[in-house]
Protein backbone atom coordinates (compact mmCIF):
# COMPACT_ATOMS: atom_id res chain seq x y z
CA UNK A 1 0.00 0.00 0.00
CA UNK A 2 2.83 2.70 0.77
CA UNK A 3 4.78 1.94 -2.35
CA UNK A 4 1.28 2.43 -4.70
CA UNK A 5 0.75 5.59 -2.56
CA UNK A 6 4.34 6.83 -3.40
CA UNK A 7 3.40 5.62 -6.95
CA UNK A 8 0.80 7.83 -6.97
CA UNK A 9 2.28 10.83 -5.83
CA UNK A 10 4.91 10.87 -8.69
CA UNK A 11 7.24 13.68 -8.34
CA UNK A 12 5.55 14.88 -5.05
CA UNK A 13 7.03 11.67 -3.54
CA UNK A 14 10.16 12.92 -3.16
CA UNK A 15 8.63 15.33 -0.27
CA UNK A 16 6.57 12.25 1.22
CA UNK A 17 9.00 11.78 3.98
CA UNK A 18 6.62 10.30 6.57
CA UNK A 19 5.71 7.84 4.14
CA UNK A 20 9.12 7.35 2.72
CA UNK A 21 9.78 6.33 6.92
CA UNK A 22 6.95 3.69 6.99
CA UNK A 23 8.20 1.83 3.57
CA UNK A 24 11.65 1.74 5.49
CA UNK A 25 10.57 0.42 8.59
CA UNK A 26 8.55 -2.26 6.32
CA UNK A 27 11.87 -3.51 5.21
CA UNK A 28 13.51 -2.91 8.39
CA UNK A 29 10.87 -5.02 10.15
CA UNK A 30 11.49 -7.67 7.39
CA UNK A 31 14.88 -7.64 8.13
CA UNK A 32 15.92 -6.28 4.68
CA UNK A 33 18.86 -4.03 5.63
CA UNK A 34 19.75 -2.78 2.36
CA UNK A 35 16.72 -1.28 1.67
CA UNK A 36 15.96 -0.03 4.52
CA UNK A 37 19.09 1.82 5.00
CA UNK A 38 18.61 3.55 1.72
CA UNK A 39 15.50 5.02 2.27
CA UNK A 40 16.45 6.25 5.65
CA UNK A 41 19.85 7.75 4.77
CA UNK A 42 18.27 9.40 1.97
CA UNK A 43 15.75 10.61 4.66
CA UNK A 44 18.45 11.86 6.74
CA UNK A 45 19.70 13.33 3.98
CA UNK A 46 16.54 14.93 3.30
CA UNK A 47 16.34 16.11 6.99
CA UNK A 48 19.29 16.75 8.70
CA UNK A 49 21.63 20.24 8.26
CA UNK A 50 24.36 20.05 5.48
CA UNK A 51 26.75 21.65 7.38
CA UNK A 52 25.87 18.24 9.86
CA UNK A 53 27.38 16.13 7.29
CA UNK A 54 30.27 18.05 6.45
CA UNK A 55 31.72 17.29 9.96
CA UNK A 56 29.84 14.33 11.23
CA UNK A 57 33.09 12.34 10.69
CA UNK A 58 35.18 14.51 12.29
CA UNK A 59 32.74 15.11 15.19
CA UNK A 60 32.17 10.91 15.72
CA UNK A 61 35.99 10.32 16.05
CA UNK A 62 35.83 13.14 18.24
CA UNK A 63 33.81 12.09 21.05
CA UNK A 64 34.99 8.29 20.36
CA UNK A 65 38.23 9.25 21.88
CA UNK A 66 36.47 10.87 24.90
CA UNK A 67 34.29 7.98 25.23
CA UNK A 68 34.53 4.45 26.67
CA UNK A 69 33.71 1.89 23.81
CA UNK A 70 33.34 -1.46 24.97
CA UNK A 71 32.11 -2.92 21.20
CA UNK A 72 35.39 -3.07 19.48
CA UNK A 73 35.60 -0.37 16.15
CA UNK A 74 37.48 1.54 13.94
CA UNK A 75 36.65 4.73 13.14
CA UNK A 76 39.73 5.40 10.67
CA UNK A 77 37.59 4.97 7.78
CA UNK A 78 33.51 6.01 7.80
CA UNK A 79 33.08 8.21 5.06
CA UNK A 80 29.91 8.14 3.49
CA UNK A 81 27.94 8.97 0.27
CA UNK A 82 24.76 11.20 0.56
CA UNK A 83 22.83 12.55 -2.25
CA UNK A 84 22.76 16.25 -3.08
CA UNK A 85 19.49 17.51 -2.11
CA UNK A 86 17.97 20.11 -3.70
CA UNK A 87 16.09 22.91 -1.00
CA UNK A 88 12.67 22.81 -2.14
CA UNK A 89 12.96 18.63 -0.88
CA UNK A 90 14.40 19.28 2.51
CA UNK A 91 11.77 19.13 5.34
CA UNK A 92 11.98 18.77 9.08
CA UNK A 93 12.03 15.18 10.71
CA UNK A 94 10.98 15.05 14.58
CA UNK A 95 13.00 12.45 15.78
CA UNK A 96 16.57 12.28 14.44
CA UNK A 97 17.60 10.65 17.35
CA UNK A 98 15.19 6.99 16.11
CA UNK A 99 16.66 7.31 12.49
CA UNK A 100 20.24 7.06 13.59
CA UNK A 101 19.62 4.03 15.67
CA UNK A 102 17.97 2.48 12.72
CA UNK A 103 20.55 3.00 10.23
CA UNK A 104 23.27 1.59 13.12
CA UNK A 105 20.74 -1.24 13.09
CA UNK A 106 21.05 -1.84 9.48
CA UNK A 107 24.83 -1.65 9.39
CA UNK A 108 25.30 -3.75 12.08
CA UNK A 109 22.86 -6.53 10.32
CA UNK A 110 25.42 -5.76 7.12
CA UNK A 111 28.02 -6.65 9.48
CA UNK A 112 29.51 -3.13 8.94
CA UNK A 113 30.38 -2.35 12.47
CA UNK A 114 32.18 0.37 11.99
CA UNK A 115 29.86 2.17 10.42
CA UNK A 116 27.04 1.37 12.47
CA UNK A 117 29.09 2.54 15.68
CA UNK A 118 29.61 5.86 13.64
CA UNK A 119 25.34 6.24 13.56
CA UNK A 120 25.39 4.93 17.07
CA UNK A 121 27.98 7.93 18.40
CA UNK A 122 25.84 9.97 15.80
CA UNK A 123 23.18 10.05 18.38
CA UNK A 124 24.85 11.95 20.85
CA UNK A 125 25.73 14.40 17.99
CA UNK A 126 22.15 14.81 17.43
CA UNK A 127 21.30 15.06 21.19
CA UNK A 128 23.19 18.14 21.36
CA UNK A 129 23.35 19.87 18.46
CA UNK A 130 20.36 19.21 16.28
CA UNK A 131 16.99 18.05 18.81
CA UNK A 132 16.39 22.11 19.18
CA UNK A 133 17.83 21.79 22.48
CA UNK A 134 14.12 20.03 23.92
CA UNK A 135 14.33 16.75 23.12
CA UNK A 136 10.98 14.77 22.78
CA UNK A 137 10.80 12.15 25.61
CA UNK A 138 10.95 9.59 22.87
CA UNK A 139 13.92 10.91 21.85
CA UNK A 140 15.98 11.37 25.10
CA UNK A 141 14.46 7.60 25.95
CA UNK A 142 16.96 6.72 22.83
CA UNK A 143 19.78 8.77 23.54
CA UNK A 144 20.23 6.84 26.69
CA UNK A 145 19.71 3.34 25.16
CA UNK A 146 22.60 4.55 22.92
CA UNK A 147 24.59 5.34 25.58
CA UNK A 148 23.89 1.77 27.23
CA UNK A 149 24.95 0.12 24.22
CA UNK A 150 28.38 1.83 24.21
CA UNK A 151 29.24 0.24 26.77
CA UNK A 152 27.67 -3.38 25.35
CA UNK A 153 29.98 -5.98 24.46
CA UNK A 154 27.82 -6.85 21.77
CA UNK A 155 25.10 -5.57 19.51
CA UNK A 156 23.34 -8.48 19.35
CA UNK A 157 20.03 -7.04 20.73
CA UNK A 158 20.75 -4.01 19.44
CA UNK A 159 18.02 -4.38 16.68
CA UNK A 160 15.47 -6.11 19.14
CA UNK A 161 15.41 -3.69 21.77
CA UNK A 162 15.28 -1.30 19.00
CA UNK A 163 12.44 -2.45 17.42
CA UNK A 164 10.55 -3.14 21.27
CA UNK A 165 11.11 0.06 22.27
CA UNK A 166 9.82 1.55 19.24
CA UNK A 167 6.97 -0.62 19.71
CA UNK A 168 7.15 -2.30 16.63
CA UNK A 169 6.77 -5.65 17.82
CA UNK A 170 3.07 -5.69 18.07
CA UNK A 171 3.35 -5.41 14.65
CA UNK A 172 5.06 -8.43 14.09
CA UNK A 173 3.04 -11.28 12.77
CA UNK A 174 4.22 -14.85 14.86
CA UNK A 175 5.68 -16.64 12.39
CA UNK A 176 8.30 -13.69 12.67
CA UNK A 177 8.30 -13.56 15.83
CA UNK A 178 8.94 -17.66 16.07
CA UNK A 179 12.13 -16.97 13.77
CA UNK A 180 13.30 -14.38 16.86
CA UNK A 181 12.62 -16.73 19.37
CA UNK A 182 14.32 -19.42 17.47
CA UNK A 183 17.36 -16.89 17.08
CA UNK A 184 17.41 -16.07 21.03
CA UNK A 185 16.85 -19.20 22.33
CA UNK A 186 20.42 -20.45 20.39
CA UNK A 187 21.99 -17.39 22.09
CA UNK A 188 20.66 -17.66 25.03
CA UNK A 189 22.33 -21.14 25.50
CA UNK A 190 25.52 -19.62 24.45
CA UNK A 191 25.01 -17.44 27.47
CA UNK A 192 24.46 -19.42 30.00
CA UNK A 193 27.75 -21.55 28.78
CA UNK A 194 29.76 -18.08 28.68
CA UNK A 195 28.09 -17.49 31.93
CA UNK A 196 29.36 -21.00 33.89
CA UNK A 197 32.95 -20.08 32.48
CA UNK A 198 33.23 -16.50 33.86
CA UNK A 199 33.61 -15.30 37.11
CA UNK A 200 31.62 -13.96 39.11
CA UNK A 201 32.22 -10.13 39.78
CA UNK A 202 34.13 -9.70 36.54
CA UNK A 203 33.78 -8.14 33.58
CA UNK A 204 33.23 -10.74 31.20
CA UNK A 205 30.53 -12.17 33.57
CA UNK A 206 28.33 -9.10 33.81
CA UNK A 207 28.27 -8.38 29.76
CA UNK A 208 26.82 -11.74 29.73
CA UNK A 209 24.40 -11.02 32.39
CA UNK A 210 23.55 -7.86 30.97
CA UNK A 211 22.96 -9.68 27.12
CA UNK A 212 21.07 -12.67 28.87
CA UNK A 213 18.35 -10.20 30.90
CA UNK A 214 17.72 -8.83 27.43
CA UNK A 215 16.95 -11.38 25.61
CA UNK A 216 15.01 -12.57 28.46
CA UNK A 217 12.85 -9.84 27.35
CA UNK A 218 12.46 -10.41 23.89
CA UNK A 219 11.28 -14.16 24.58
CA UNK A 220 9.36 -13.39 26.82
CA UNK A 221 7.42 -10.52 24.86
CA UNK A 222 7.22 -12.56 22.08
CA UNK A 223 5.74 -15.02 23.42
CA UNK A 224 3.15 -13.39 25.59
CA UNK A 225 1.77 -11.24 22.09
CA UNK A 226 1.68 -14.76 20.72
CA UNK A 227 -0.58 -15.55 23.54
CA UNK A 228 1.89 -18.04 25.22
CA UNK A 229 1.85 -16.46 28.61
CA UNK A 230 2.43 -19.85 30.63
CA UNK A 231 5.00 -20.31 28.63
CA UNK A 232 6.31 -16.76 29.15
CA UNK A 233 5.96 -17.02 32.89
CA UNK A 234 7.76 -20.53 32.97
CA UNK A 235 10.68 -18.47 31.32
CA UNK A 236 11.25 -16.10 33.80
CA UNK A 237 10.97 -18.28 36.66
CA UNK A 238 14.10 -20.22 34.86
CA UNK A 239 15.93 -17.40 34.26
CA UNK A 240 15.48 -15.70 38.22
CA UNK A 241 18.85 -17.20 39.15
CA UNK A 242 20.38 -15.34 36.90
CA UNK A 243 18.43 -12.37 36.24
CA UNK A 244 18.48 -11.19 40.10
CA UNK A 245 22.32 -11.59 40.39
CA UNK A 246 23.37 -8.30 41.88
CA UNK A 247 22.15 -5.92 38.58
CA UNK A 248 24.37 -3.09 37.51
CA UNK A 249 22.52 0.28 36.24
CA UNK A 250 22.55 -1.57 33.13
CA UNK A 251 20.22 -4.25 34.17
CA UNK A 252 17.32 -1.91 35.92
CA UNK A 253 15.71 -0.95 32.68
CA UNK A 254 15.21 -4.73 31.37
CA UNK A 255 14.56 -6.29 34.68
CA UNK A 256 11.89 -3.22 34.78
CA UNK A 257 10.09 -4.19 31.70
CA UNK A 258 10.46 -8.23 32.22
CA UNK A 259 8.93 -7.73 35.56
CA UNK A 260 5.68 -5.84 33.78
CA UNK A 261 4.94 -8.46 31.03
CA UNK A 262 5.79 -11.49 33.20
CA UNK A 263 2.49 -9.28 35.49
CA UNK A 264 0.23 -9.12 32.76
CA UNK A 265 1.13 -13.03 31.37
CA UNK A 266 0.25 -13.73 35.27
CA UNK A 267 -3.26 -11.67 34.98
CA UNK A 268 -4.26 -13.54 31.48
CA UNK A 269 -3.30 -17.15 33.99
CA UNK A 270 -5.48 -15.61 36.30
CA UNK A 271 -2.84 -16.06 39.26
CA UNK A 272 -3.47 -12.09 40.23
CA UNK A 273 -1.36 -12.24 43.57
CA UNK A 274 1.59 -13.36 41.64
CA UNK A 275 0.96 -10.33 39.50
CA UNK A 276 0.36 -8.11 41.80
CA UNK A 277 3.34 -8.68 43.51
CA UNK A 278 5.70 -8.83 40.53
CA UNK A 279 4.17 -5.24 38.95
CA UNK A 280 5.13 -3.84 42.60
CA UNK A 281 8.18 -4.51 41.90
CA UNK A 282 8.70 -3.18 38.64
CA UNK A 283 6.96 -0.32 40.14
CA UNK A 284 10.14 0.23 42.30
CA UNK A 285 11.58 0.91 38.96
CA UNK A 286 9.89 3.35 37.84
CA UNK A 287 13.15 6.09 38.05
CA UNK A 288 15.26 4.10 35.67
CA UNK A 289 15.65 4.78 31.83
CA UNK A 290 13.01 4.15 29.33
CA UNK A 291 10.60 3.28 32.29
CA UNK A 292 6.72 2.46 31.77
CA UNK A 293 5.34 3.52 35.11
CA UNK A 294 2.19 4.23 33.94
CA UNK A 295 1.82 1.69 32.32
CA UNK A 296 2.37 -0.62 35.90
CA UNK A 297 0.08 1.36 37.26
CA UNK A 298 -2.72 1.08 34.47
CA UNK A 299 -2.65 -2.83 34.97
CA UNK A 300 -1.98 -3.06 39.30
CA UNK A 301 -5.28 -0.65 39.37
CA UNK A 302 -6.74 -3.41 36.59
CA UNK A 303 -6.40 -5.88 38.95
CA UNK A 304 -8.35 -4.06 41.91
CA UNK A 305 -11.19 -3.53 39.66
CA UNK A 306 -11.22 -7.06 37.94
CA UNK A 307 -11.47 -8.88 41.90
Amino acid sequence: MIKTALMRLGDRAKNATYFKFELGLHYFLENEWEMALKIFKGIAAQSFPKKFFTSQVTEVQAIAKNTKIAFPVDLTNIEENFEEIPPEEICILPCPVQLSMKIACCYFNLNKPNLGMKWLLTIIILHKKHTGGMPSKTEEEFYHLALKYLNRTSMKLLTYETSYFMKHFPRLPDEKLQIILADLNKYRQQLIDGLLDSKNGSEKENSLLIEFASSTLIVIVSNCLMGETELACAIYESSKPILYKPPSDQLVYILHHIEYWVGRALIEDRRLDEAREILKASLKKKKCTLNIAHKVKQVLAGIELDE
